[in-house]
């Protein structure tokens, strides 16, 4: 992502190229659901991606790789957030992720951690469960749904 060469960026200039990140892509997601016959030639991305194997197929598939970077990028994001102690805005990236990606773990375990750190044991529980249900065999997050309960 950055050339060996240039400073590594700081946690404000990560954000702002986040921010671009997530505005470009929402830009495109948003482009692509209001016109369809906008995407790529299903032929060609057939021939690139030879695994899908129909238009329909492909569509979708486009469609949930999308919505997947979204949320991988809202939850880069809220780390960001989380790390600069600006939780509420972490909680607001963590759950924009989950919005776009439900199948993702992360954001439910990290939306969890914030508000099981600020106390808010009740609506830390669904989170570390979905996020506990979706990656069993994460440790963290087994530790993570443990420690909450005892808290209630």
């Amino acid at each position: 992502m950055y050339p060996v060469s240039e400073q590594v960026p700081s946690k404000q200039e990560k954000k702002a190229l986040l921010d671009d990140m997530i505005e470009e892509m929402k830009t495109k997601y948003q482009r692509l659901v209001e016109h369809p016959e906008e995407r790529e030639d299903a032929d060609e991305l057939n021939r690139r991606y030879s695994v899908v194997k129909n238009r329909a197929t492909l569509i979708v598939a486009v469609d949930l790789f999308r919505s997947y970077e979204l949320a991988i990028a809202y939850n880069e994001r809220g780390q960001l957030f989380y790390r600069m102690i600006e939780f509420d805005k972490a909680v607001e990236d963590y759950t924009e992720a989950i919005k776009y990606c439900g199948a993702l773990a992360a954001p439910y375990y990290n939306r969890g951690t914030i508000r099981y750190r600020m106390g808010y044991f009740d609506l830390a529980l669904p989170d570390m469960e979905k996020a506990v249900q979706l990656q069993p065999s994460n440790a963290d997050f087994q530790k993570g749904l443990q420690e909450t309960r005892e808290q209630l």
